[in-house]
């Protein structure tokens, strides 16, 4: 198992990557922790439409 790198600032993130693999590199050996608080949450102007929708369990509780 890799050692995460504890990052310190929003500027040692990449602000690109030359493949999902590489980013997904990244993010998996990096902890954001310490800087999460200072992150913005992201807006979108357009409502973000679901690709995938999780099936409905059998055991779903139904009411009425």
């Amino acid at each position: 198992m890799k050692k995460m790198k504890i990052l310190k600032s929003k500027d040692e993130i990449p602000k690109r990557f030359n493949s999902v693999e590489e980013e997904a590199e990244f993010y998996d050996t990096h902890d954001l922790s310490e800087i999460m608080t200072n992150l913005k949450p992201l807006k979108f102007e357009k409502p973000v439409k679901r690709k995938y929708f999780r099936p409905k369990s059998e055991h779903t509780h139904k009411t009425g």
